[in-house]
């Protein structure tokens, strides 16, 4: 797959991503809503975060920062980088739904997704 054609599709589920989570947020009924219904808003919304730091991210990467690795290994970094910031604000935002986001469970969270990363940077690179 080219370049061109990942950033392109990724730029494209990233929107259908968002007009996900967009018509989640305005047709559910927060009081009334299922299981599911959380479950829909919180899938849709980690997706598009996801994908939005990916594609925002190797652009900044690339374009702005000039980094002069090889595309693939900055695509690999971005995506990952992607999730893991989308997983952190995913994390967060359910501890706040249920009201146990407090500044210890934010500082263990953020260590505990920068050891991951860690893990990731030491782990031997496979081309």
């Amino acid at each position: 797959m080219t370049l061109s054609r990942y950033l392109i599709i990724m730029t494209v589920a990233t929107i259908l991503c968002w007009v996900a989570w967009f018509l989640v947020l305005f047709n559910i009924n927060p009081h009334e809503a299922s299981t599911w219904s959380f479950m829909a808003f919180y899938v849709s919304l980690f997706l598009a975060l996801a994908g939005s730091f990916t594609v925002v991210g190797f652009g900044l990467r690339v374009w702005l920062f000039k980094q002069n690795d090889p595309h693939f290994h900055q695509v690999k970094k971005t995506f990952r980088h992607g999730m893991i910031f989308g997983a952190l604000l995913i994390i967060a935002l359910f501890l706040q739904s249920q009201k146990l986001l407090h500044l210890w469970n934010t500082l263990l969270l953020i260590f505990a997704f920068a050891f991951l990363e860690f893990f990731f940077i030491s782990s031997p690179r496979e081309t």
